[in-house]
């Protein structure tokens, strides 16, 4: 048999890749400038505690993958009164606003904004109603686009 600390280290090793498809990023929305030379990208997954969406809101260039760290990062964050998640606008080639109704936890992170490129600014504007936005989740929507 394996000493105890082994079967400890093989227990969380095997459970690792369970919590990686719960963290899952899943893009929901992309949103490129008027340049077309970056690209605002939303992905969404569960939040750490499994009760409520989280969205992560990525810089990009234009067409990239989503890497690095979010410009900003929302949890259970609203439309309206049964859609979740965000909308993004560019208000112009380089500020970028993150647009909801209200959310439980909502933050831009500096570091993040800094690194994704100079002249970048990122606001969130709460208060924010999209009556045309569809109930559930943004998955939904993603999913419902990727069928078709």
């Amino acid at each position: 048999m394996f000493p105890r600390p082994y079967a400890l280290l093989i227990a969380v090793v095997l459970a690792l890749p369970g919590c990686a498809e719960r963290q899952r990023l899943l893009e929901v929305a992309r949103a490129p400038t008027a340049d077309r030379t970056l690209d605002a990208v939303l992905t969404e997954s569960a939040s750490p505690d499994g009760e409520a969406m989280a969205y992560h809101v990525h810089v990009v260039k234009a067409g990239g993958a989503v890497s690095g760290d979010p410009v900003a990062r929302l949890v259970g964050a609203r439309r309206g009164a049964a859609s979740f998640g965000v909308n993004l606008a560019w208000a112009s080639p380089r500020v970028l606003e993150v647009r909801y109704f209200d959310a439980a936890e909502a933050r831009v992170d500096g570091e993040a904004v800094r690194e994704a490129g100079t002249g970048l600014e990122v606001s969130l504007v709460p208060g924010i109603v999209d009556a045309d936005a569809p109930r559930g989740v943004m998955r939904a929507k993603a999913d419902a686009q990727a069928s078709r």
